[in-house]
């Protein structure tokens, strides 16, 4: 499997990055159970697929309703939300629910992650991410590896500025692709109206 380290810089700089409000967990991997994580996504597949494809489809509508009722629009995103957690418990295997997320402002591409973190992750860690999207609470789950963790307080301090790359999870690159793209169209459509 590729990772997001090997990526050459040209490769990195085709996609858009954009400073967001997301809400995010994220788990160490263990060297020896990542092949036990691959086959446990793999499970689910195809119904993840089809809804991954509902949730674009919903995705799109809502950021369009924001524009014009964005109360309407959080209604459906926590609406959306409420069904994927369901969708999320009724696929697990054990049944339990997930740890909380931290909601933060992260700095987001296809191909990467920049979050503060709370702890000093060595470059190479080996991290599985869910991140829920704003405004259609739409849960994407991905895995990478840290590329740097960088203090991003004073001395002492436990924040750390967290670099990470994606793997090539093609479904979760897409949906995060197109989360930023949407999200810069609504930028540069609030711009050009002031």
């Amino acid at each position: 499997m590729s990772g997001g380290a090997d990526r050459s810089q040209g490769e990195r700089r085709q996609f858009y990055r954009i400073a967001d409000r997301i809400k995010l967990r994220y788990e160490t991997i263990e060297a020896g159970s990542e092949g036990t994580g691959q086959a446990g996504g793999a499970i689910g597949l195809s119904t993840g697929q089809l809804l991954g494809e509902l949730d674009d489809e919903l995705a799109e509508c809502i950021n369009l309703l924001g524009r014009e009722d964005p109360l309407a629009a959080r209604a459906l995103g926590l609406l959306n939300r409420k069904v994927s957690l369901l969708a999320t418990l009724s696929l697990s295997r054990d049944g339990e629910e997930a740890a909380s997320y931290k909601e933060m402002l992260v700095s987001l591409s296809g191909c990467g992650l920049a979050f503060e973190a709370g702890e000093q992750l060595p470059p190479g860690t080996a991290l599985k991410l869910w991140l829920i999207l704003q405004p259609s609470q739409l849960e994407v789950s991905i895995t990478g590896r840290v590329v740097d963790a960088a203090p991003a307080g004073p001395p002492g301090e436990s924040r750390f500025w967290t670099r990470v790359d994606f793997d090539d999870e093609a479904w979760a690159r897409e949906e995060l692709i197109r989360h930023v793209v949407q999200k810069q169209g609504l930028l540069v459509a609030e711009r050009s109206e002031h």
